[in-house]
């Protein structure tokens, strides 16, 4: 039986040589590859101009941990390439993602985090659309300032608010016909608008409210304005203790069933940040239920609407 051959190219060899002495010149390499090993501070520096949009977003700490931010050279190149529009778009960068980075940024040169603002922004151009007139229902009680869980057990530095924002603003960015609410145990006159960015609309929706929940009050709203929706979309932590309760259903569900009277084809998408063994809504075919956040989210939204037509 004869012996197979191998014959490495000449990028593998480079890698191979690499590895086995860094001194050597840094060759063309996946990040990973390179990132593993015990680079010098001039080396990661290098790795940083020469790394992609993601890995930039990702590693920016670890590029600080190497002191390459020192480098005022490089804290203007990092800035520009990170609020580039084009990179943004071309990456498929998404909302959530640049918000976790941008949130543990705290320690990032200011000119880097408010590059991290500006991508954000422009991320939402890369959420799908959803059509029709849209109500979206922002919880806004006191503990929608408490931080996610990451992973079950570690305190995430985002808060629920946060999220909402995110997510409100995404929305409103691509459709024009969306009202926001905001409510506790009462609905709130507010400011917050499609054209300030994720952060802005973060900081004005936490000034709001802080008491209660009670997720029938949009609902009530709406049912006395008798506007119709073909989508209302409520994003709470579910902590919804005030207001009318029934032996076997919600203020929630009784609101939402006596809209949907007179309106037949209006679904209800209820996003729980902070995921439980119970929901405001029965599971229906007209409502969809949705635990946890992350990017997601905007994809399985869209294709169930999609299913829905």
């Amino acid at each position: 039986k004869k012996n197979k051959i191998y014959v490495l190219s000449d990028d593998i060899k480079a890698i191979n040589e690499f590895q086995n002495d860094i001194t050597n010149p840094m060759p063309k390499a996946p990040f990973l590859a390179l990132s593993s090993l015990n680079l010098s501070n001039e080396q990661w520096k290098e790795l940083m101009v020469n790394c992609s949009w993601k890995e930039l977003r990702k590693n920016l700490n670890t590029f600080k941990r190497h002191n390459v931010f020192d480098d005022l050279s490089l804290v203007e190149l990092a800035s520009k390439r990170l609020s580039d529009h084009k990179s943004v778009i071309h990456s498929k960068a998404m909302p959530y993602e640049i918000l976790n980075a941008y949130i543990h940024s705290d320690e990032m040169p200011t000119s880097i985090r408010n590059s991290l603002h500006v991508a954000m922004d422009y991320s939402l151009e890369n959420t799908p659309e959803i059509n029709g007139n849209v109500a979206l229902c922002v919880d806004t009680s006191g503990s929608m300032s408490y931080h996610v869980m990451s992973n079950g057990k570690h305190i995430s530095k985002i808060r629920y608010v946060d999220i909402a924002a995110l997510f409100a603003s995404a929305v409103m960015k691509k459709n024009k016909n969306s009202d926001l609410f905001l409510f506790d145990t009462k609905l709130h006159k507010h400011n917050v608008n499609s054209f300030d960015s994720v952060i802005t609309n973060a900081t004005k929706i936490e000034k709001y409210g802080g008491g209660g929940t009670d997720c029938s009050i949009p609902l009530k709203h709406i049912l006395k304005t008798n506007k119709n929706y073909d989508v209302i979309i409520f994003i709470s932590d579910n902590e919804s203790w005030m207001g009318e309760s029934y032996s076997r259903t919600t203020g929630h569900q009784k609101a939402w069933e006596e809209y949907r009277e007179s309106h037949k084809n209006t679904k209800l998408i209820c996003i729980d940040i902070s995921p439980s063994l119970t929901t405001q809504t029965k599971e229906h075919s007209s409502v969809l239920n949705v635990s946890g956040f992350n990017d997601n989210v905007f994809k399985i939204i869209k294709s169930w609407l999609e299913l829905q037509e």
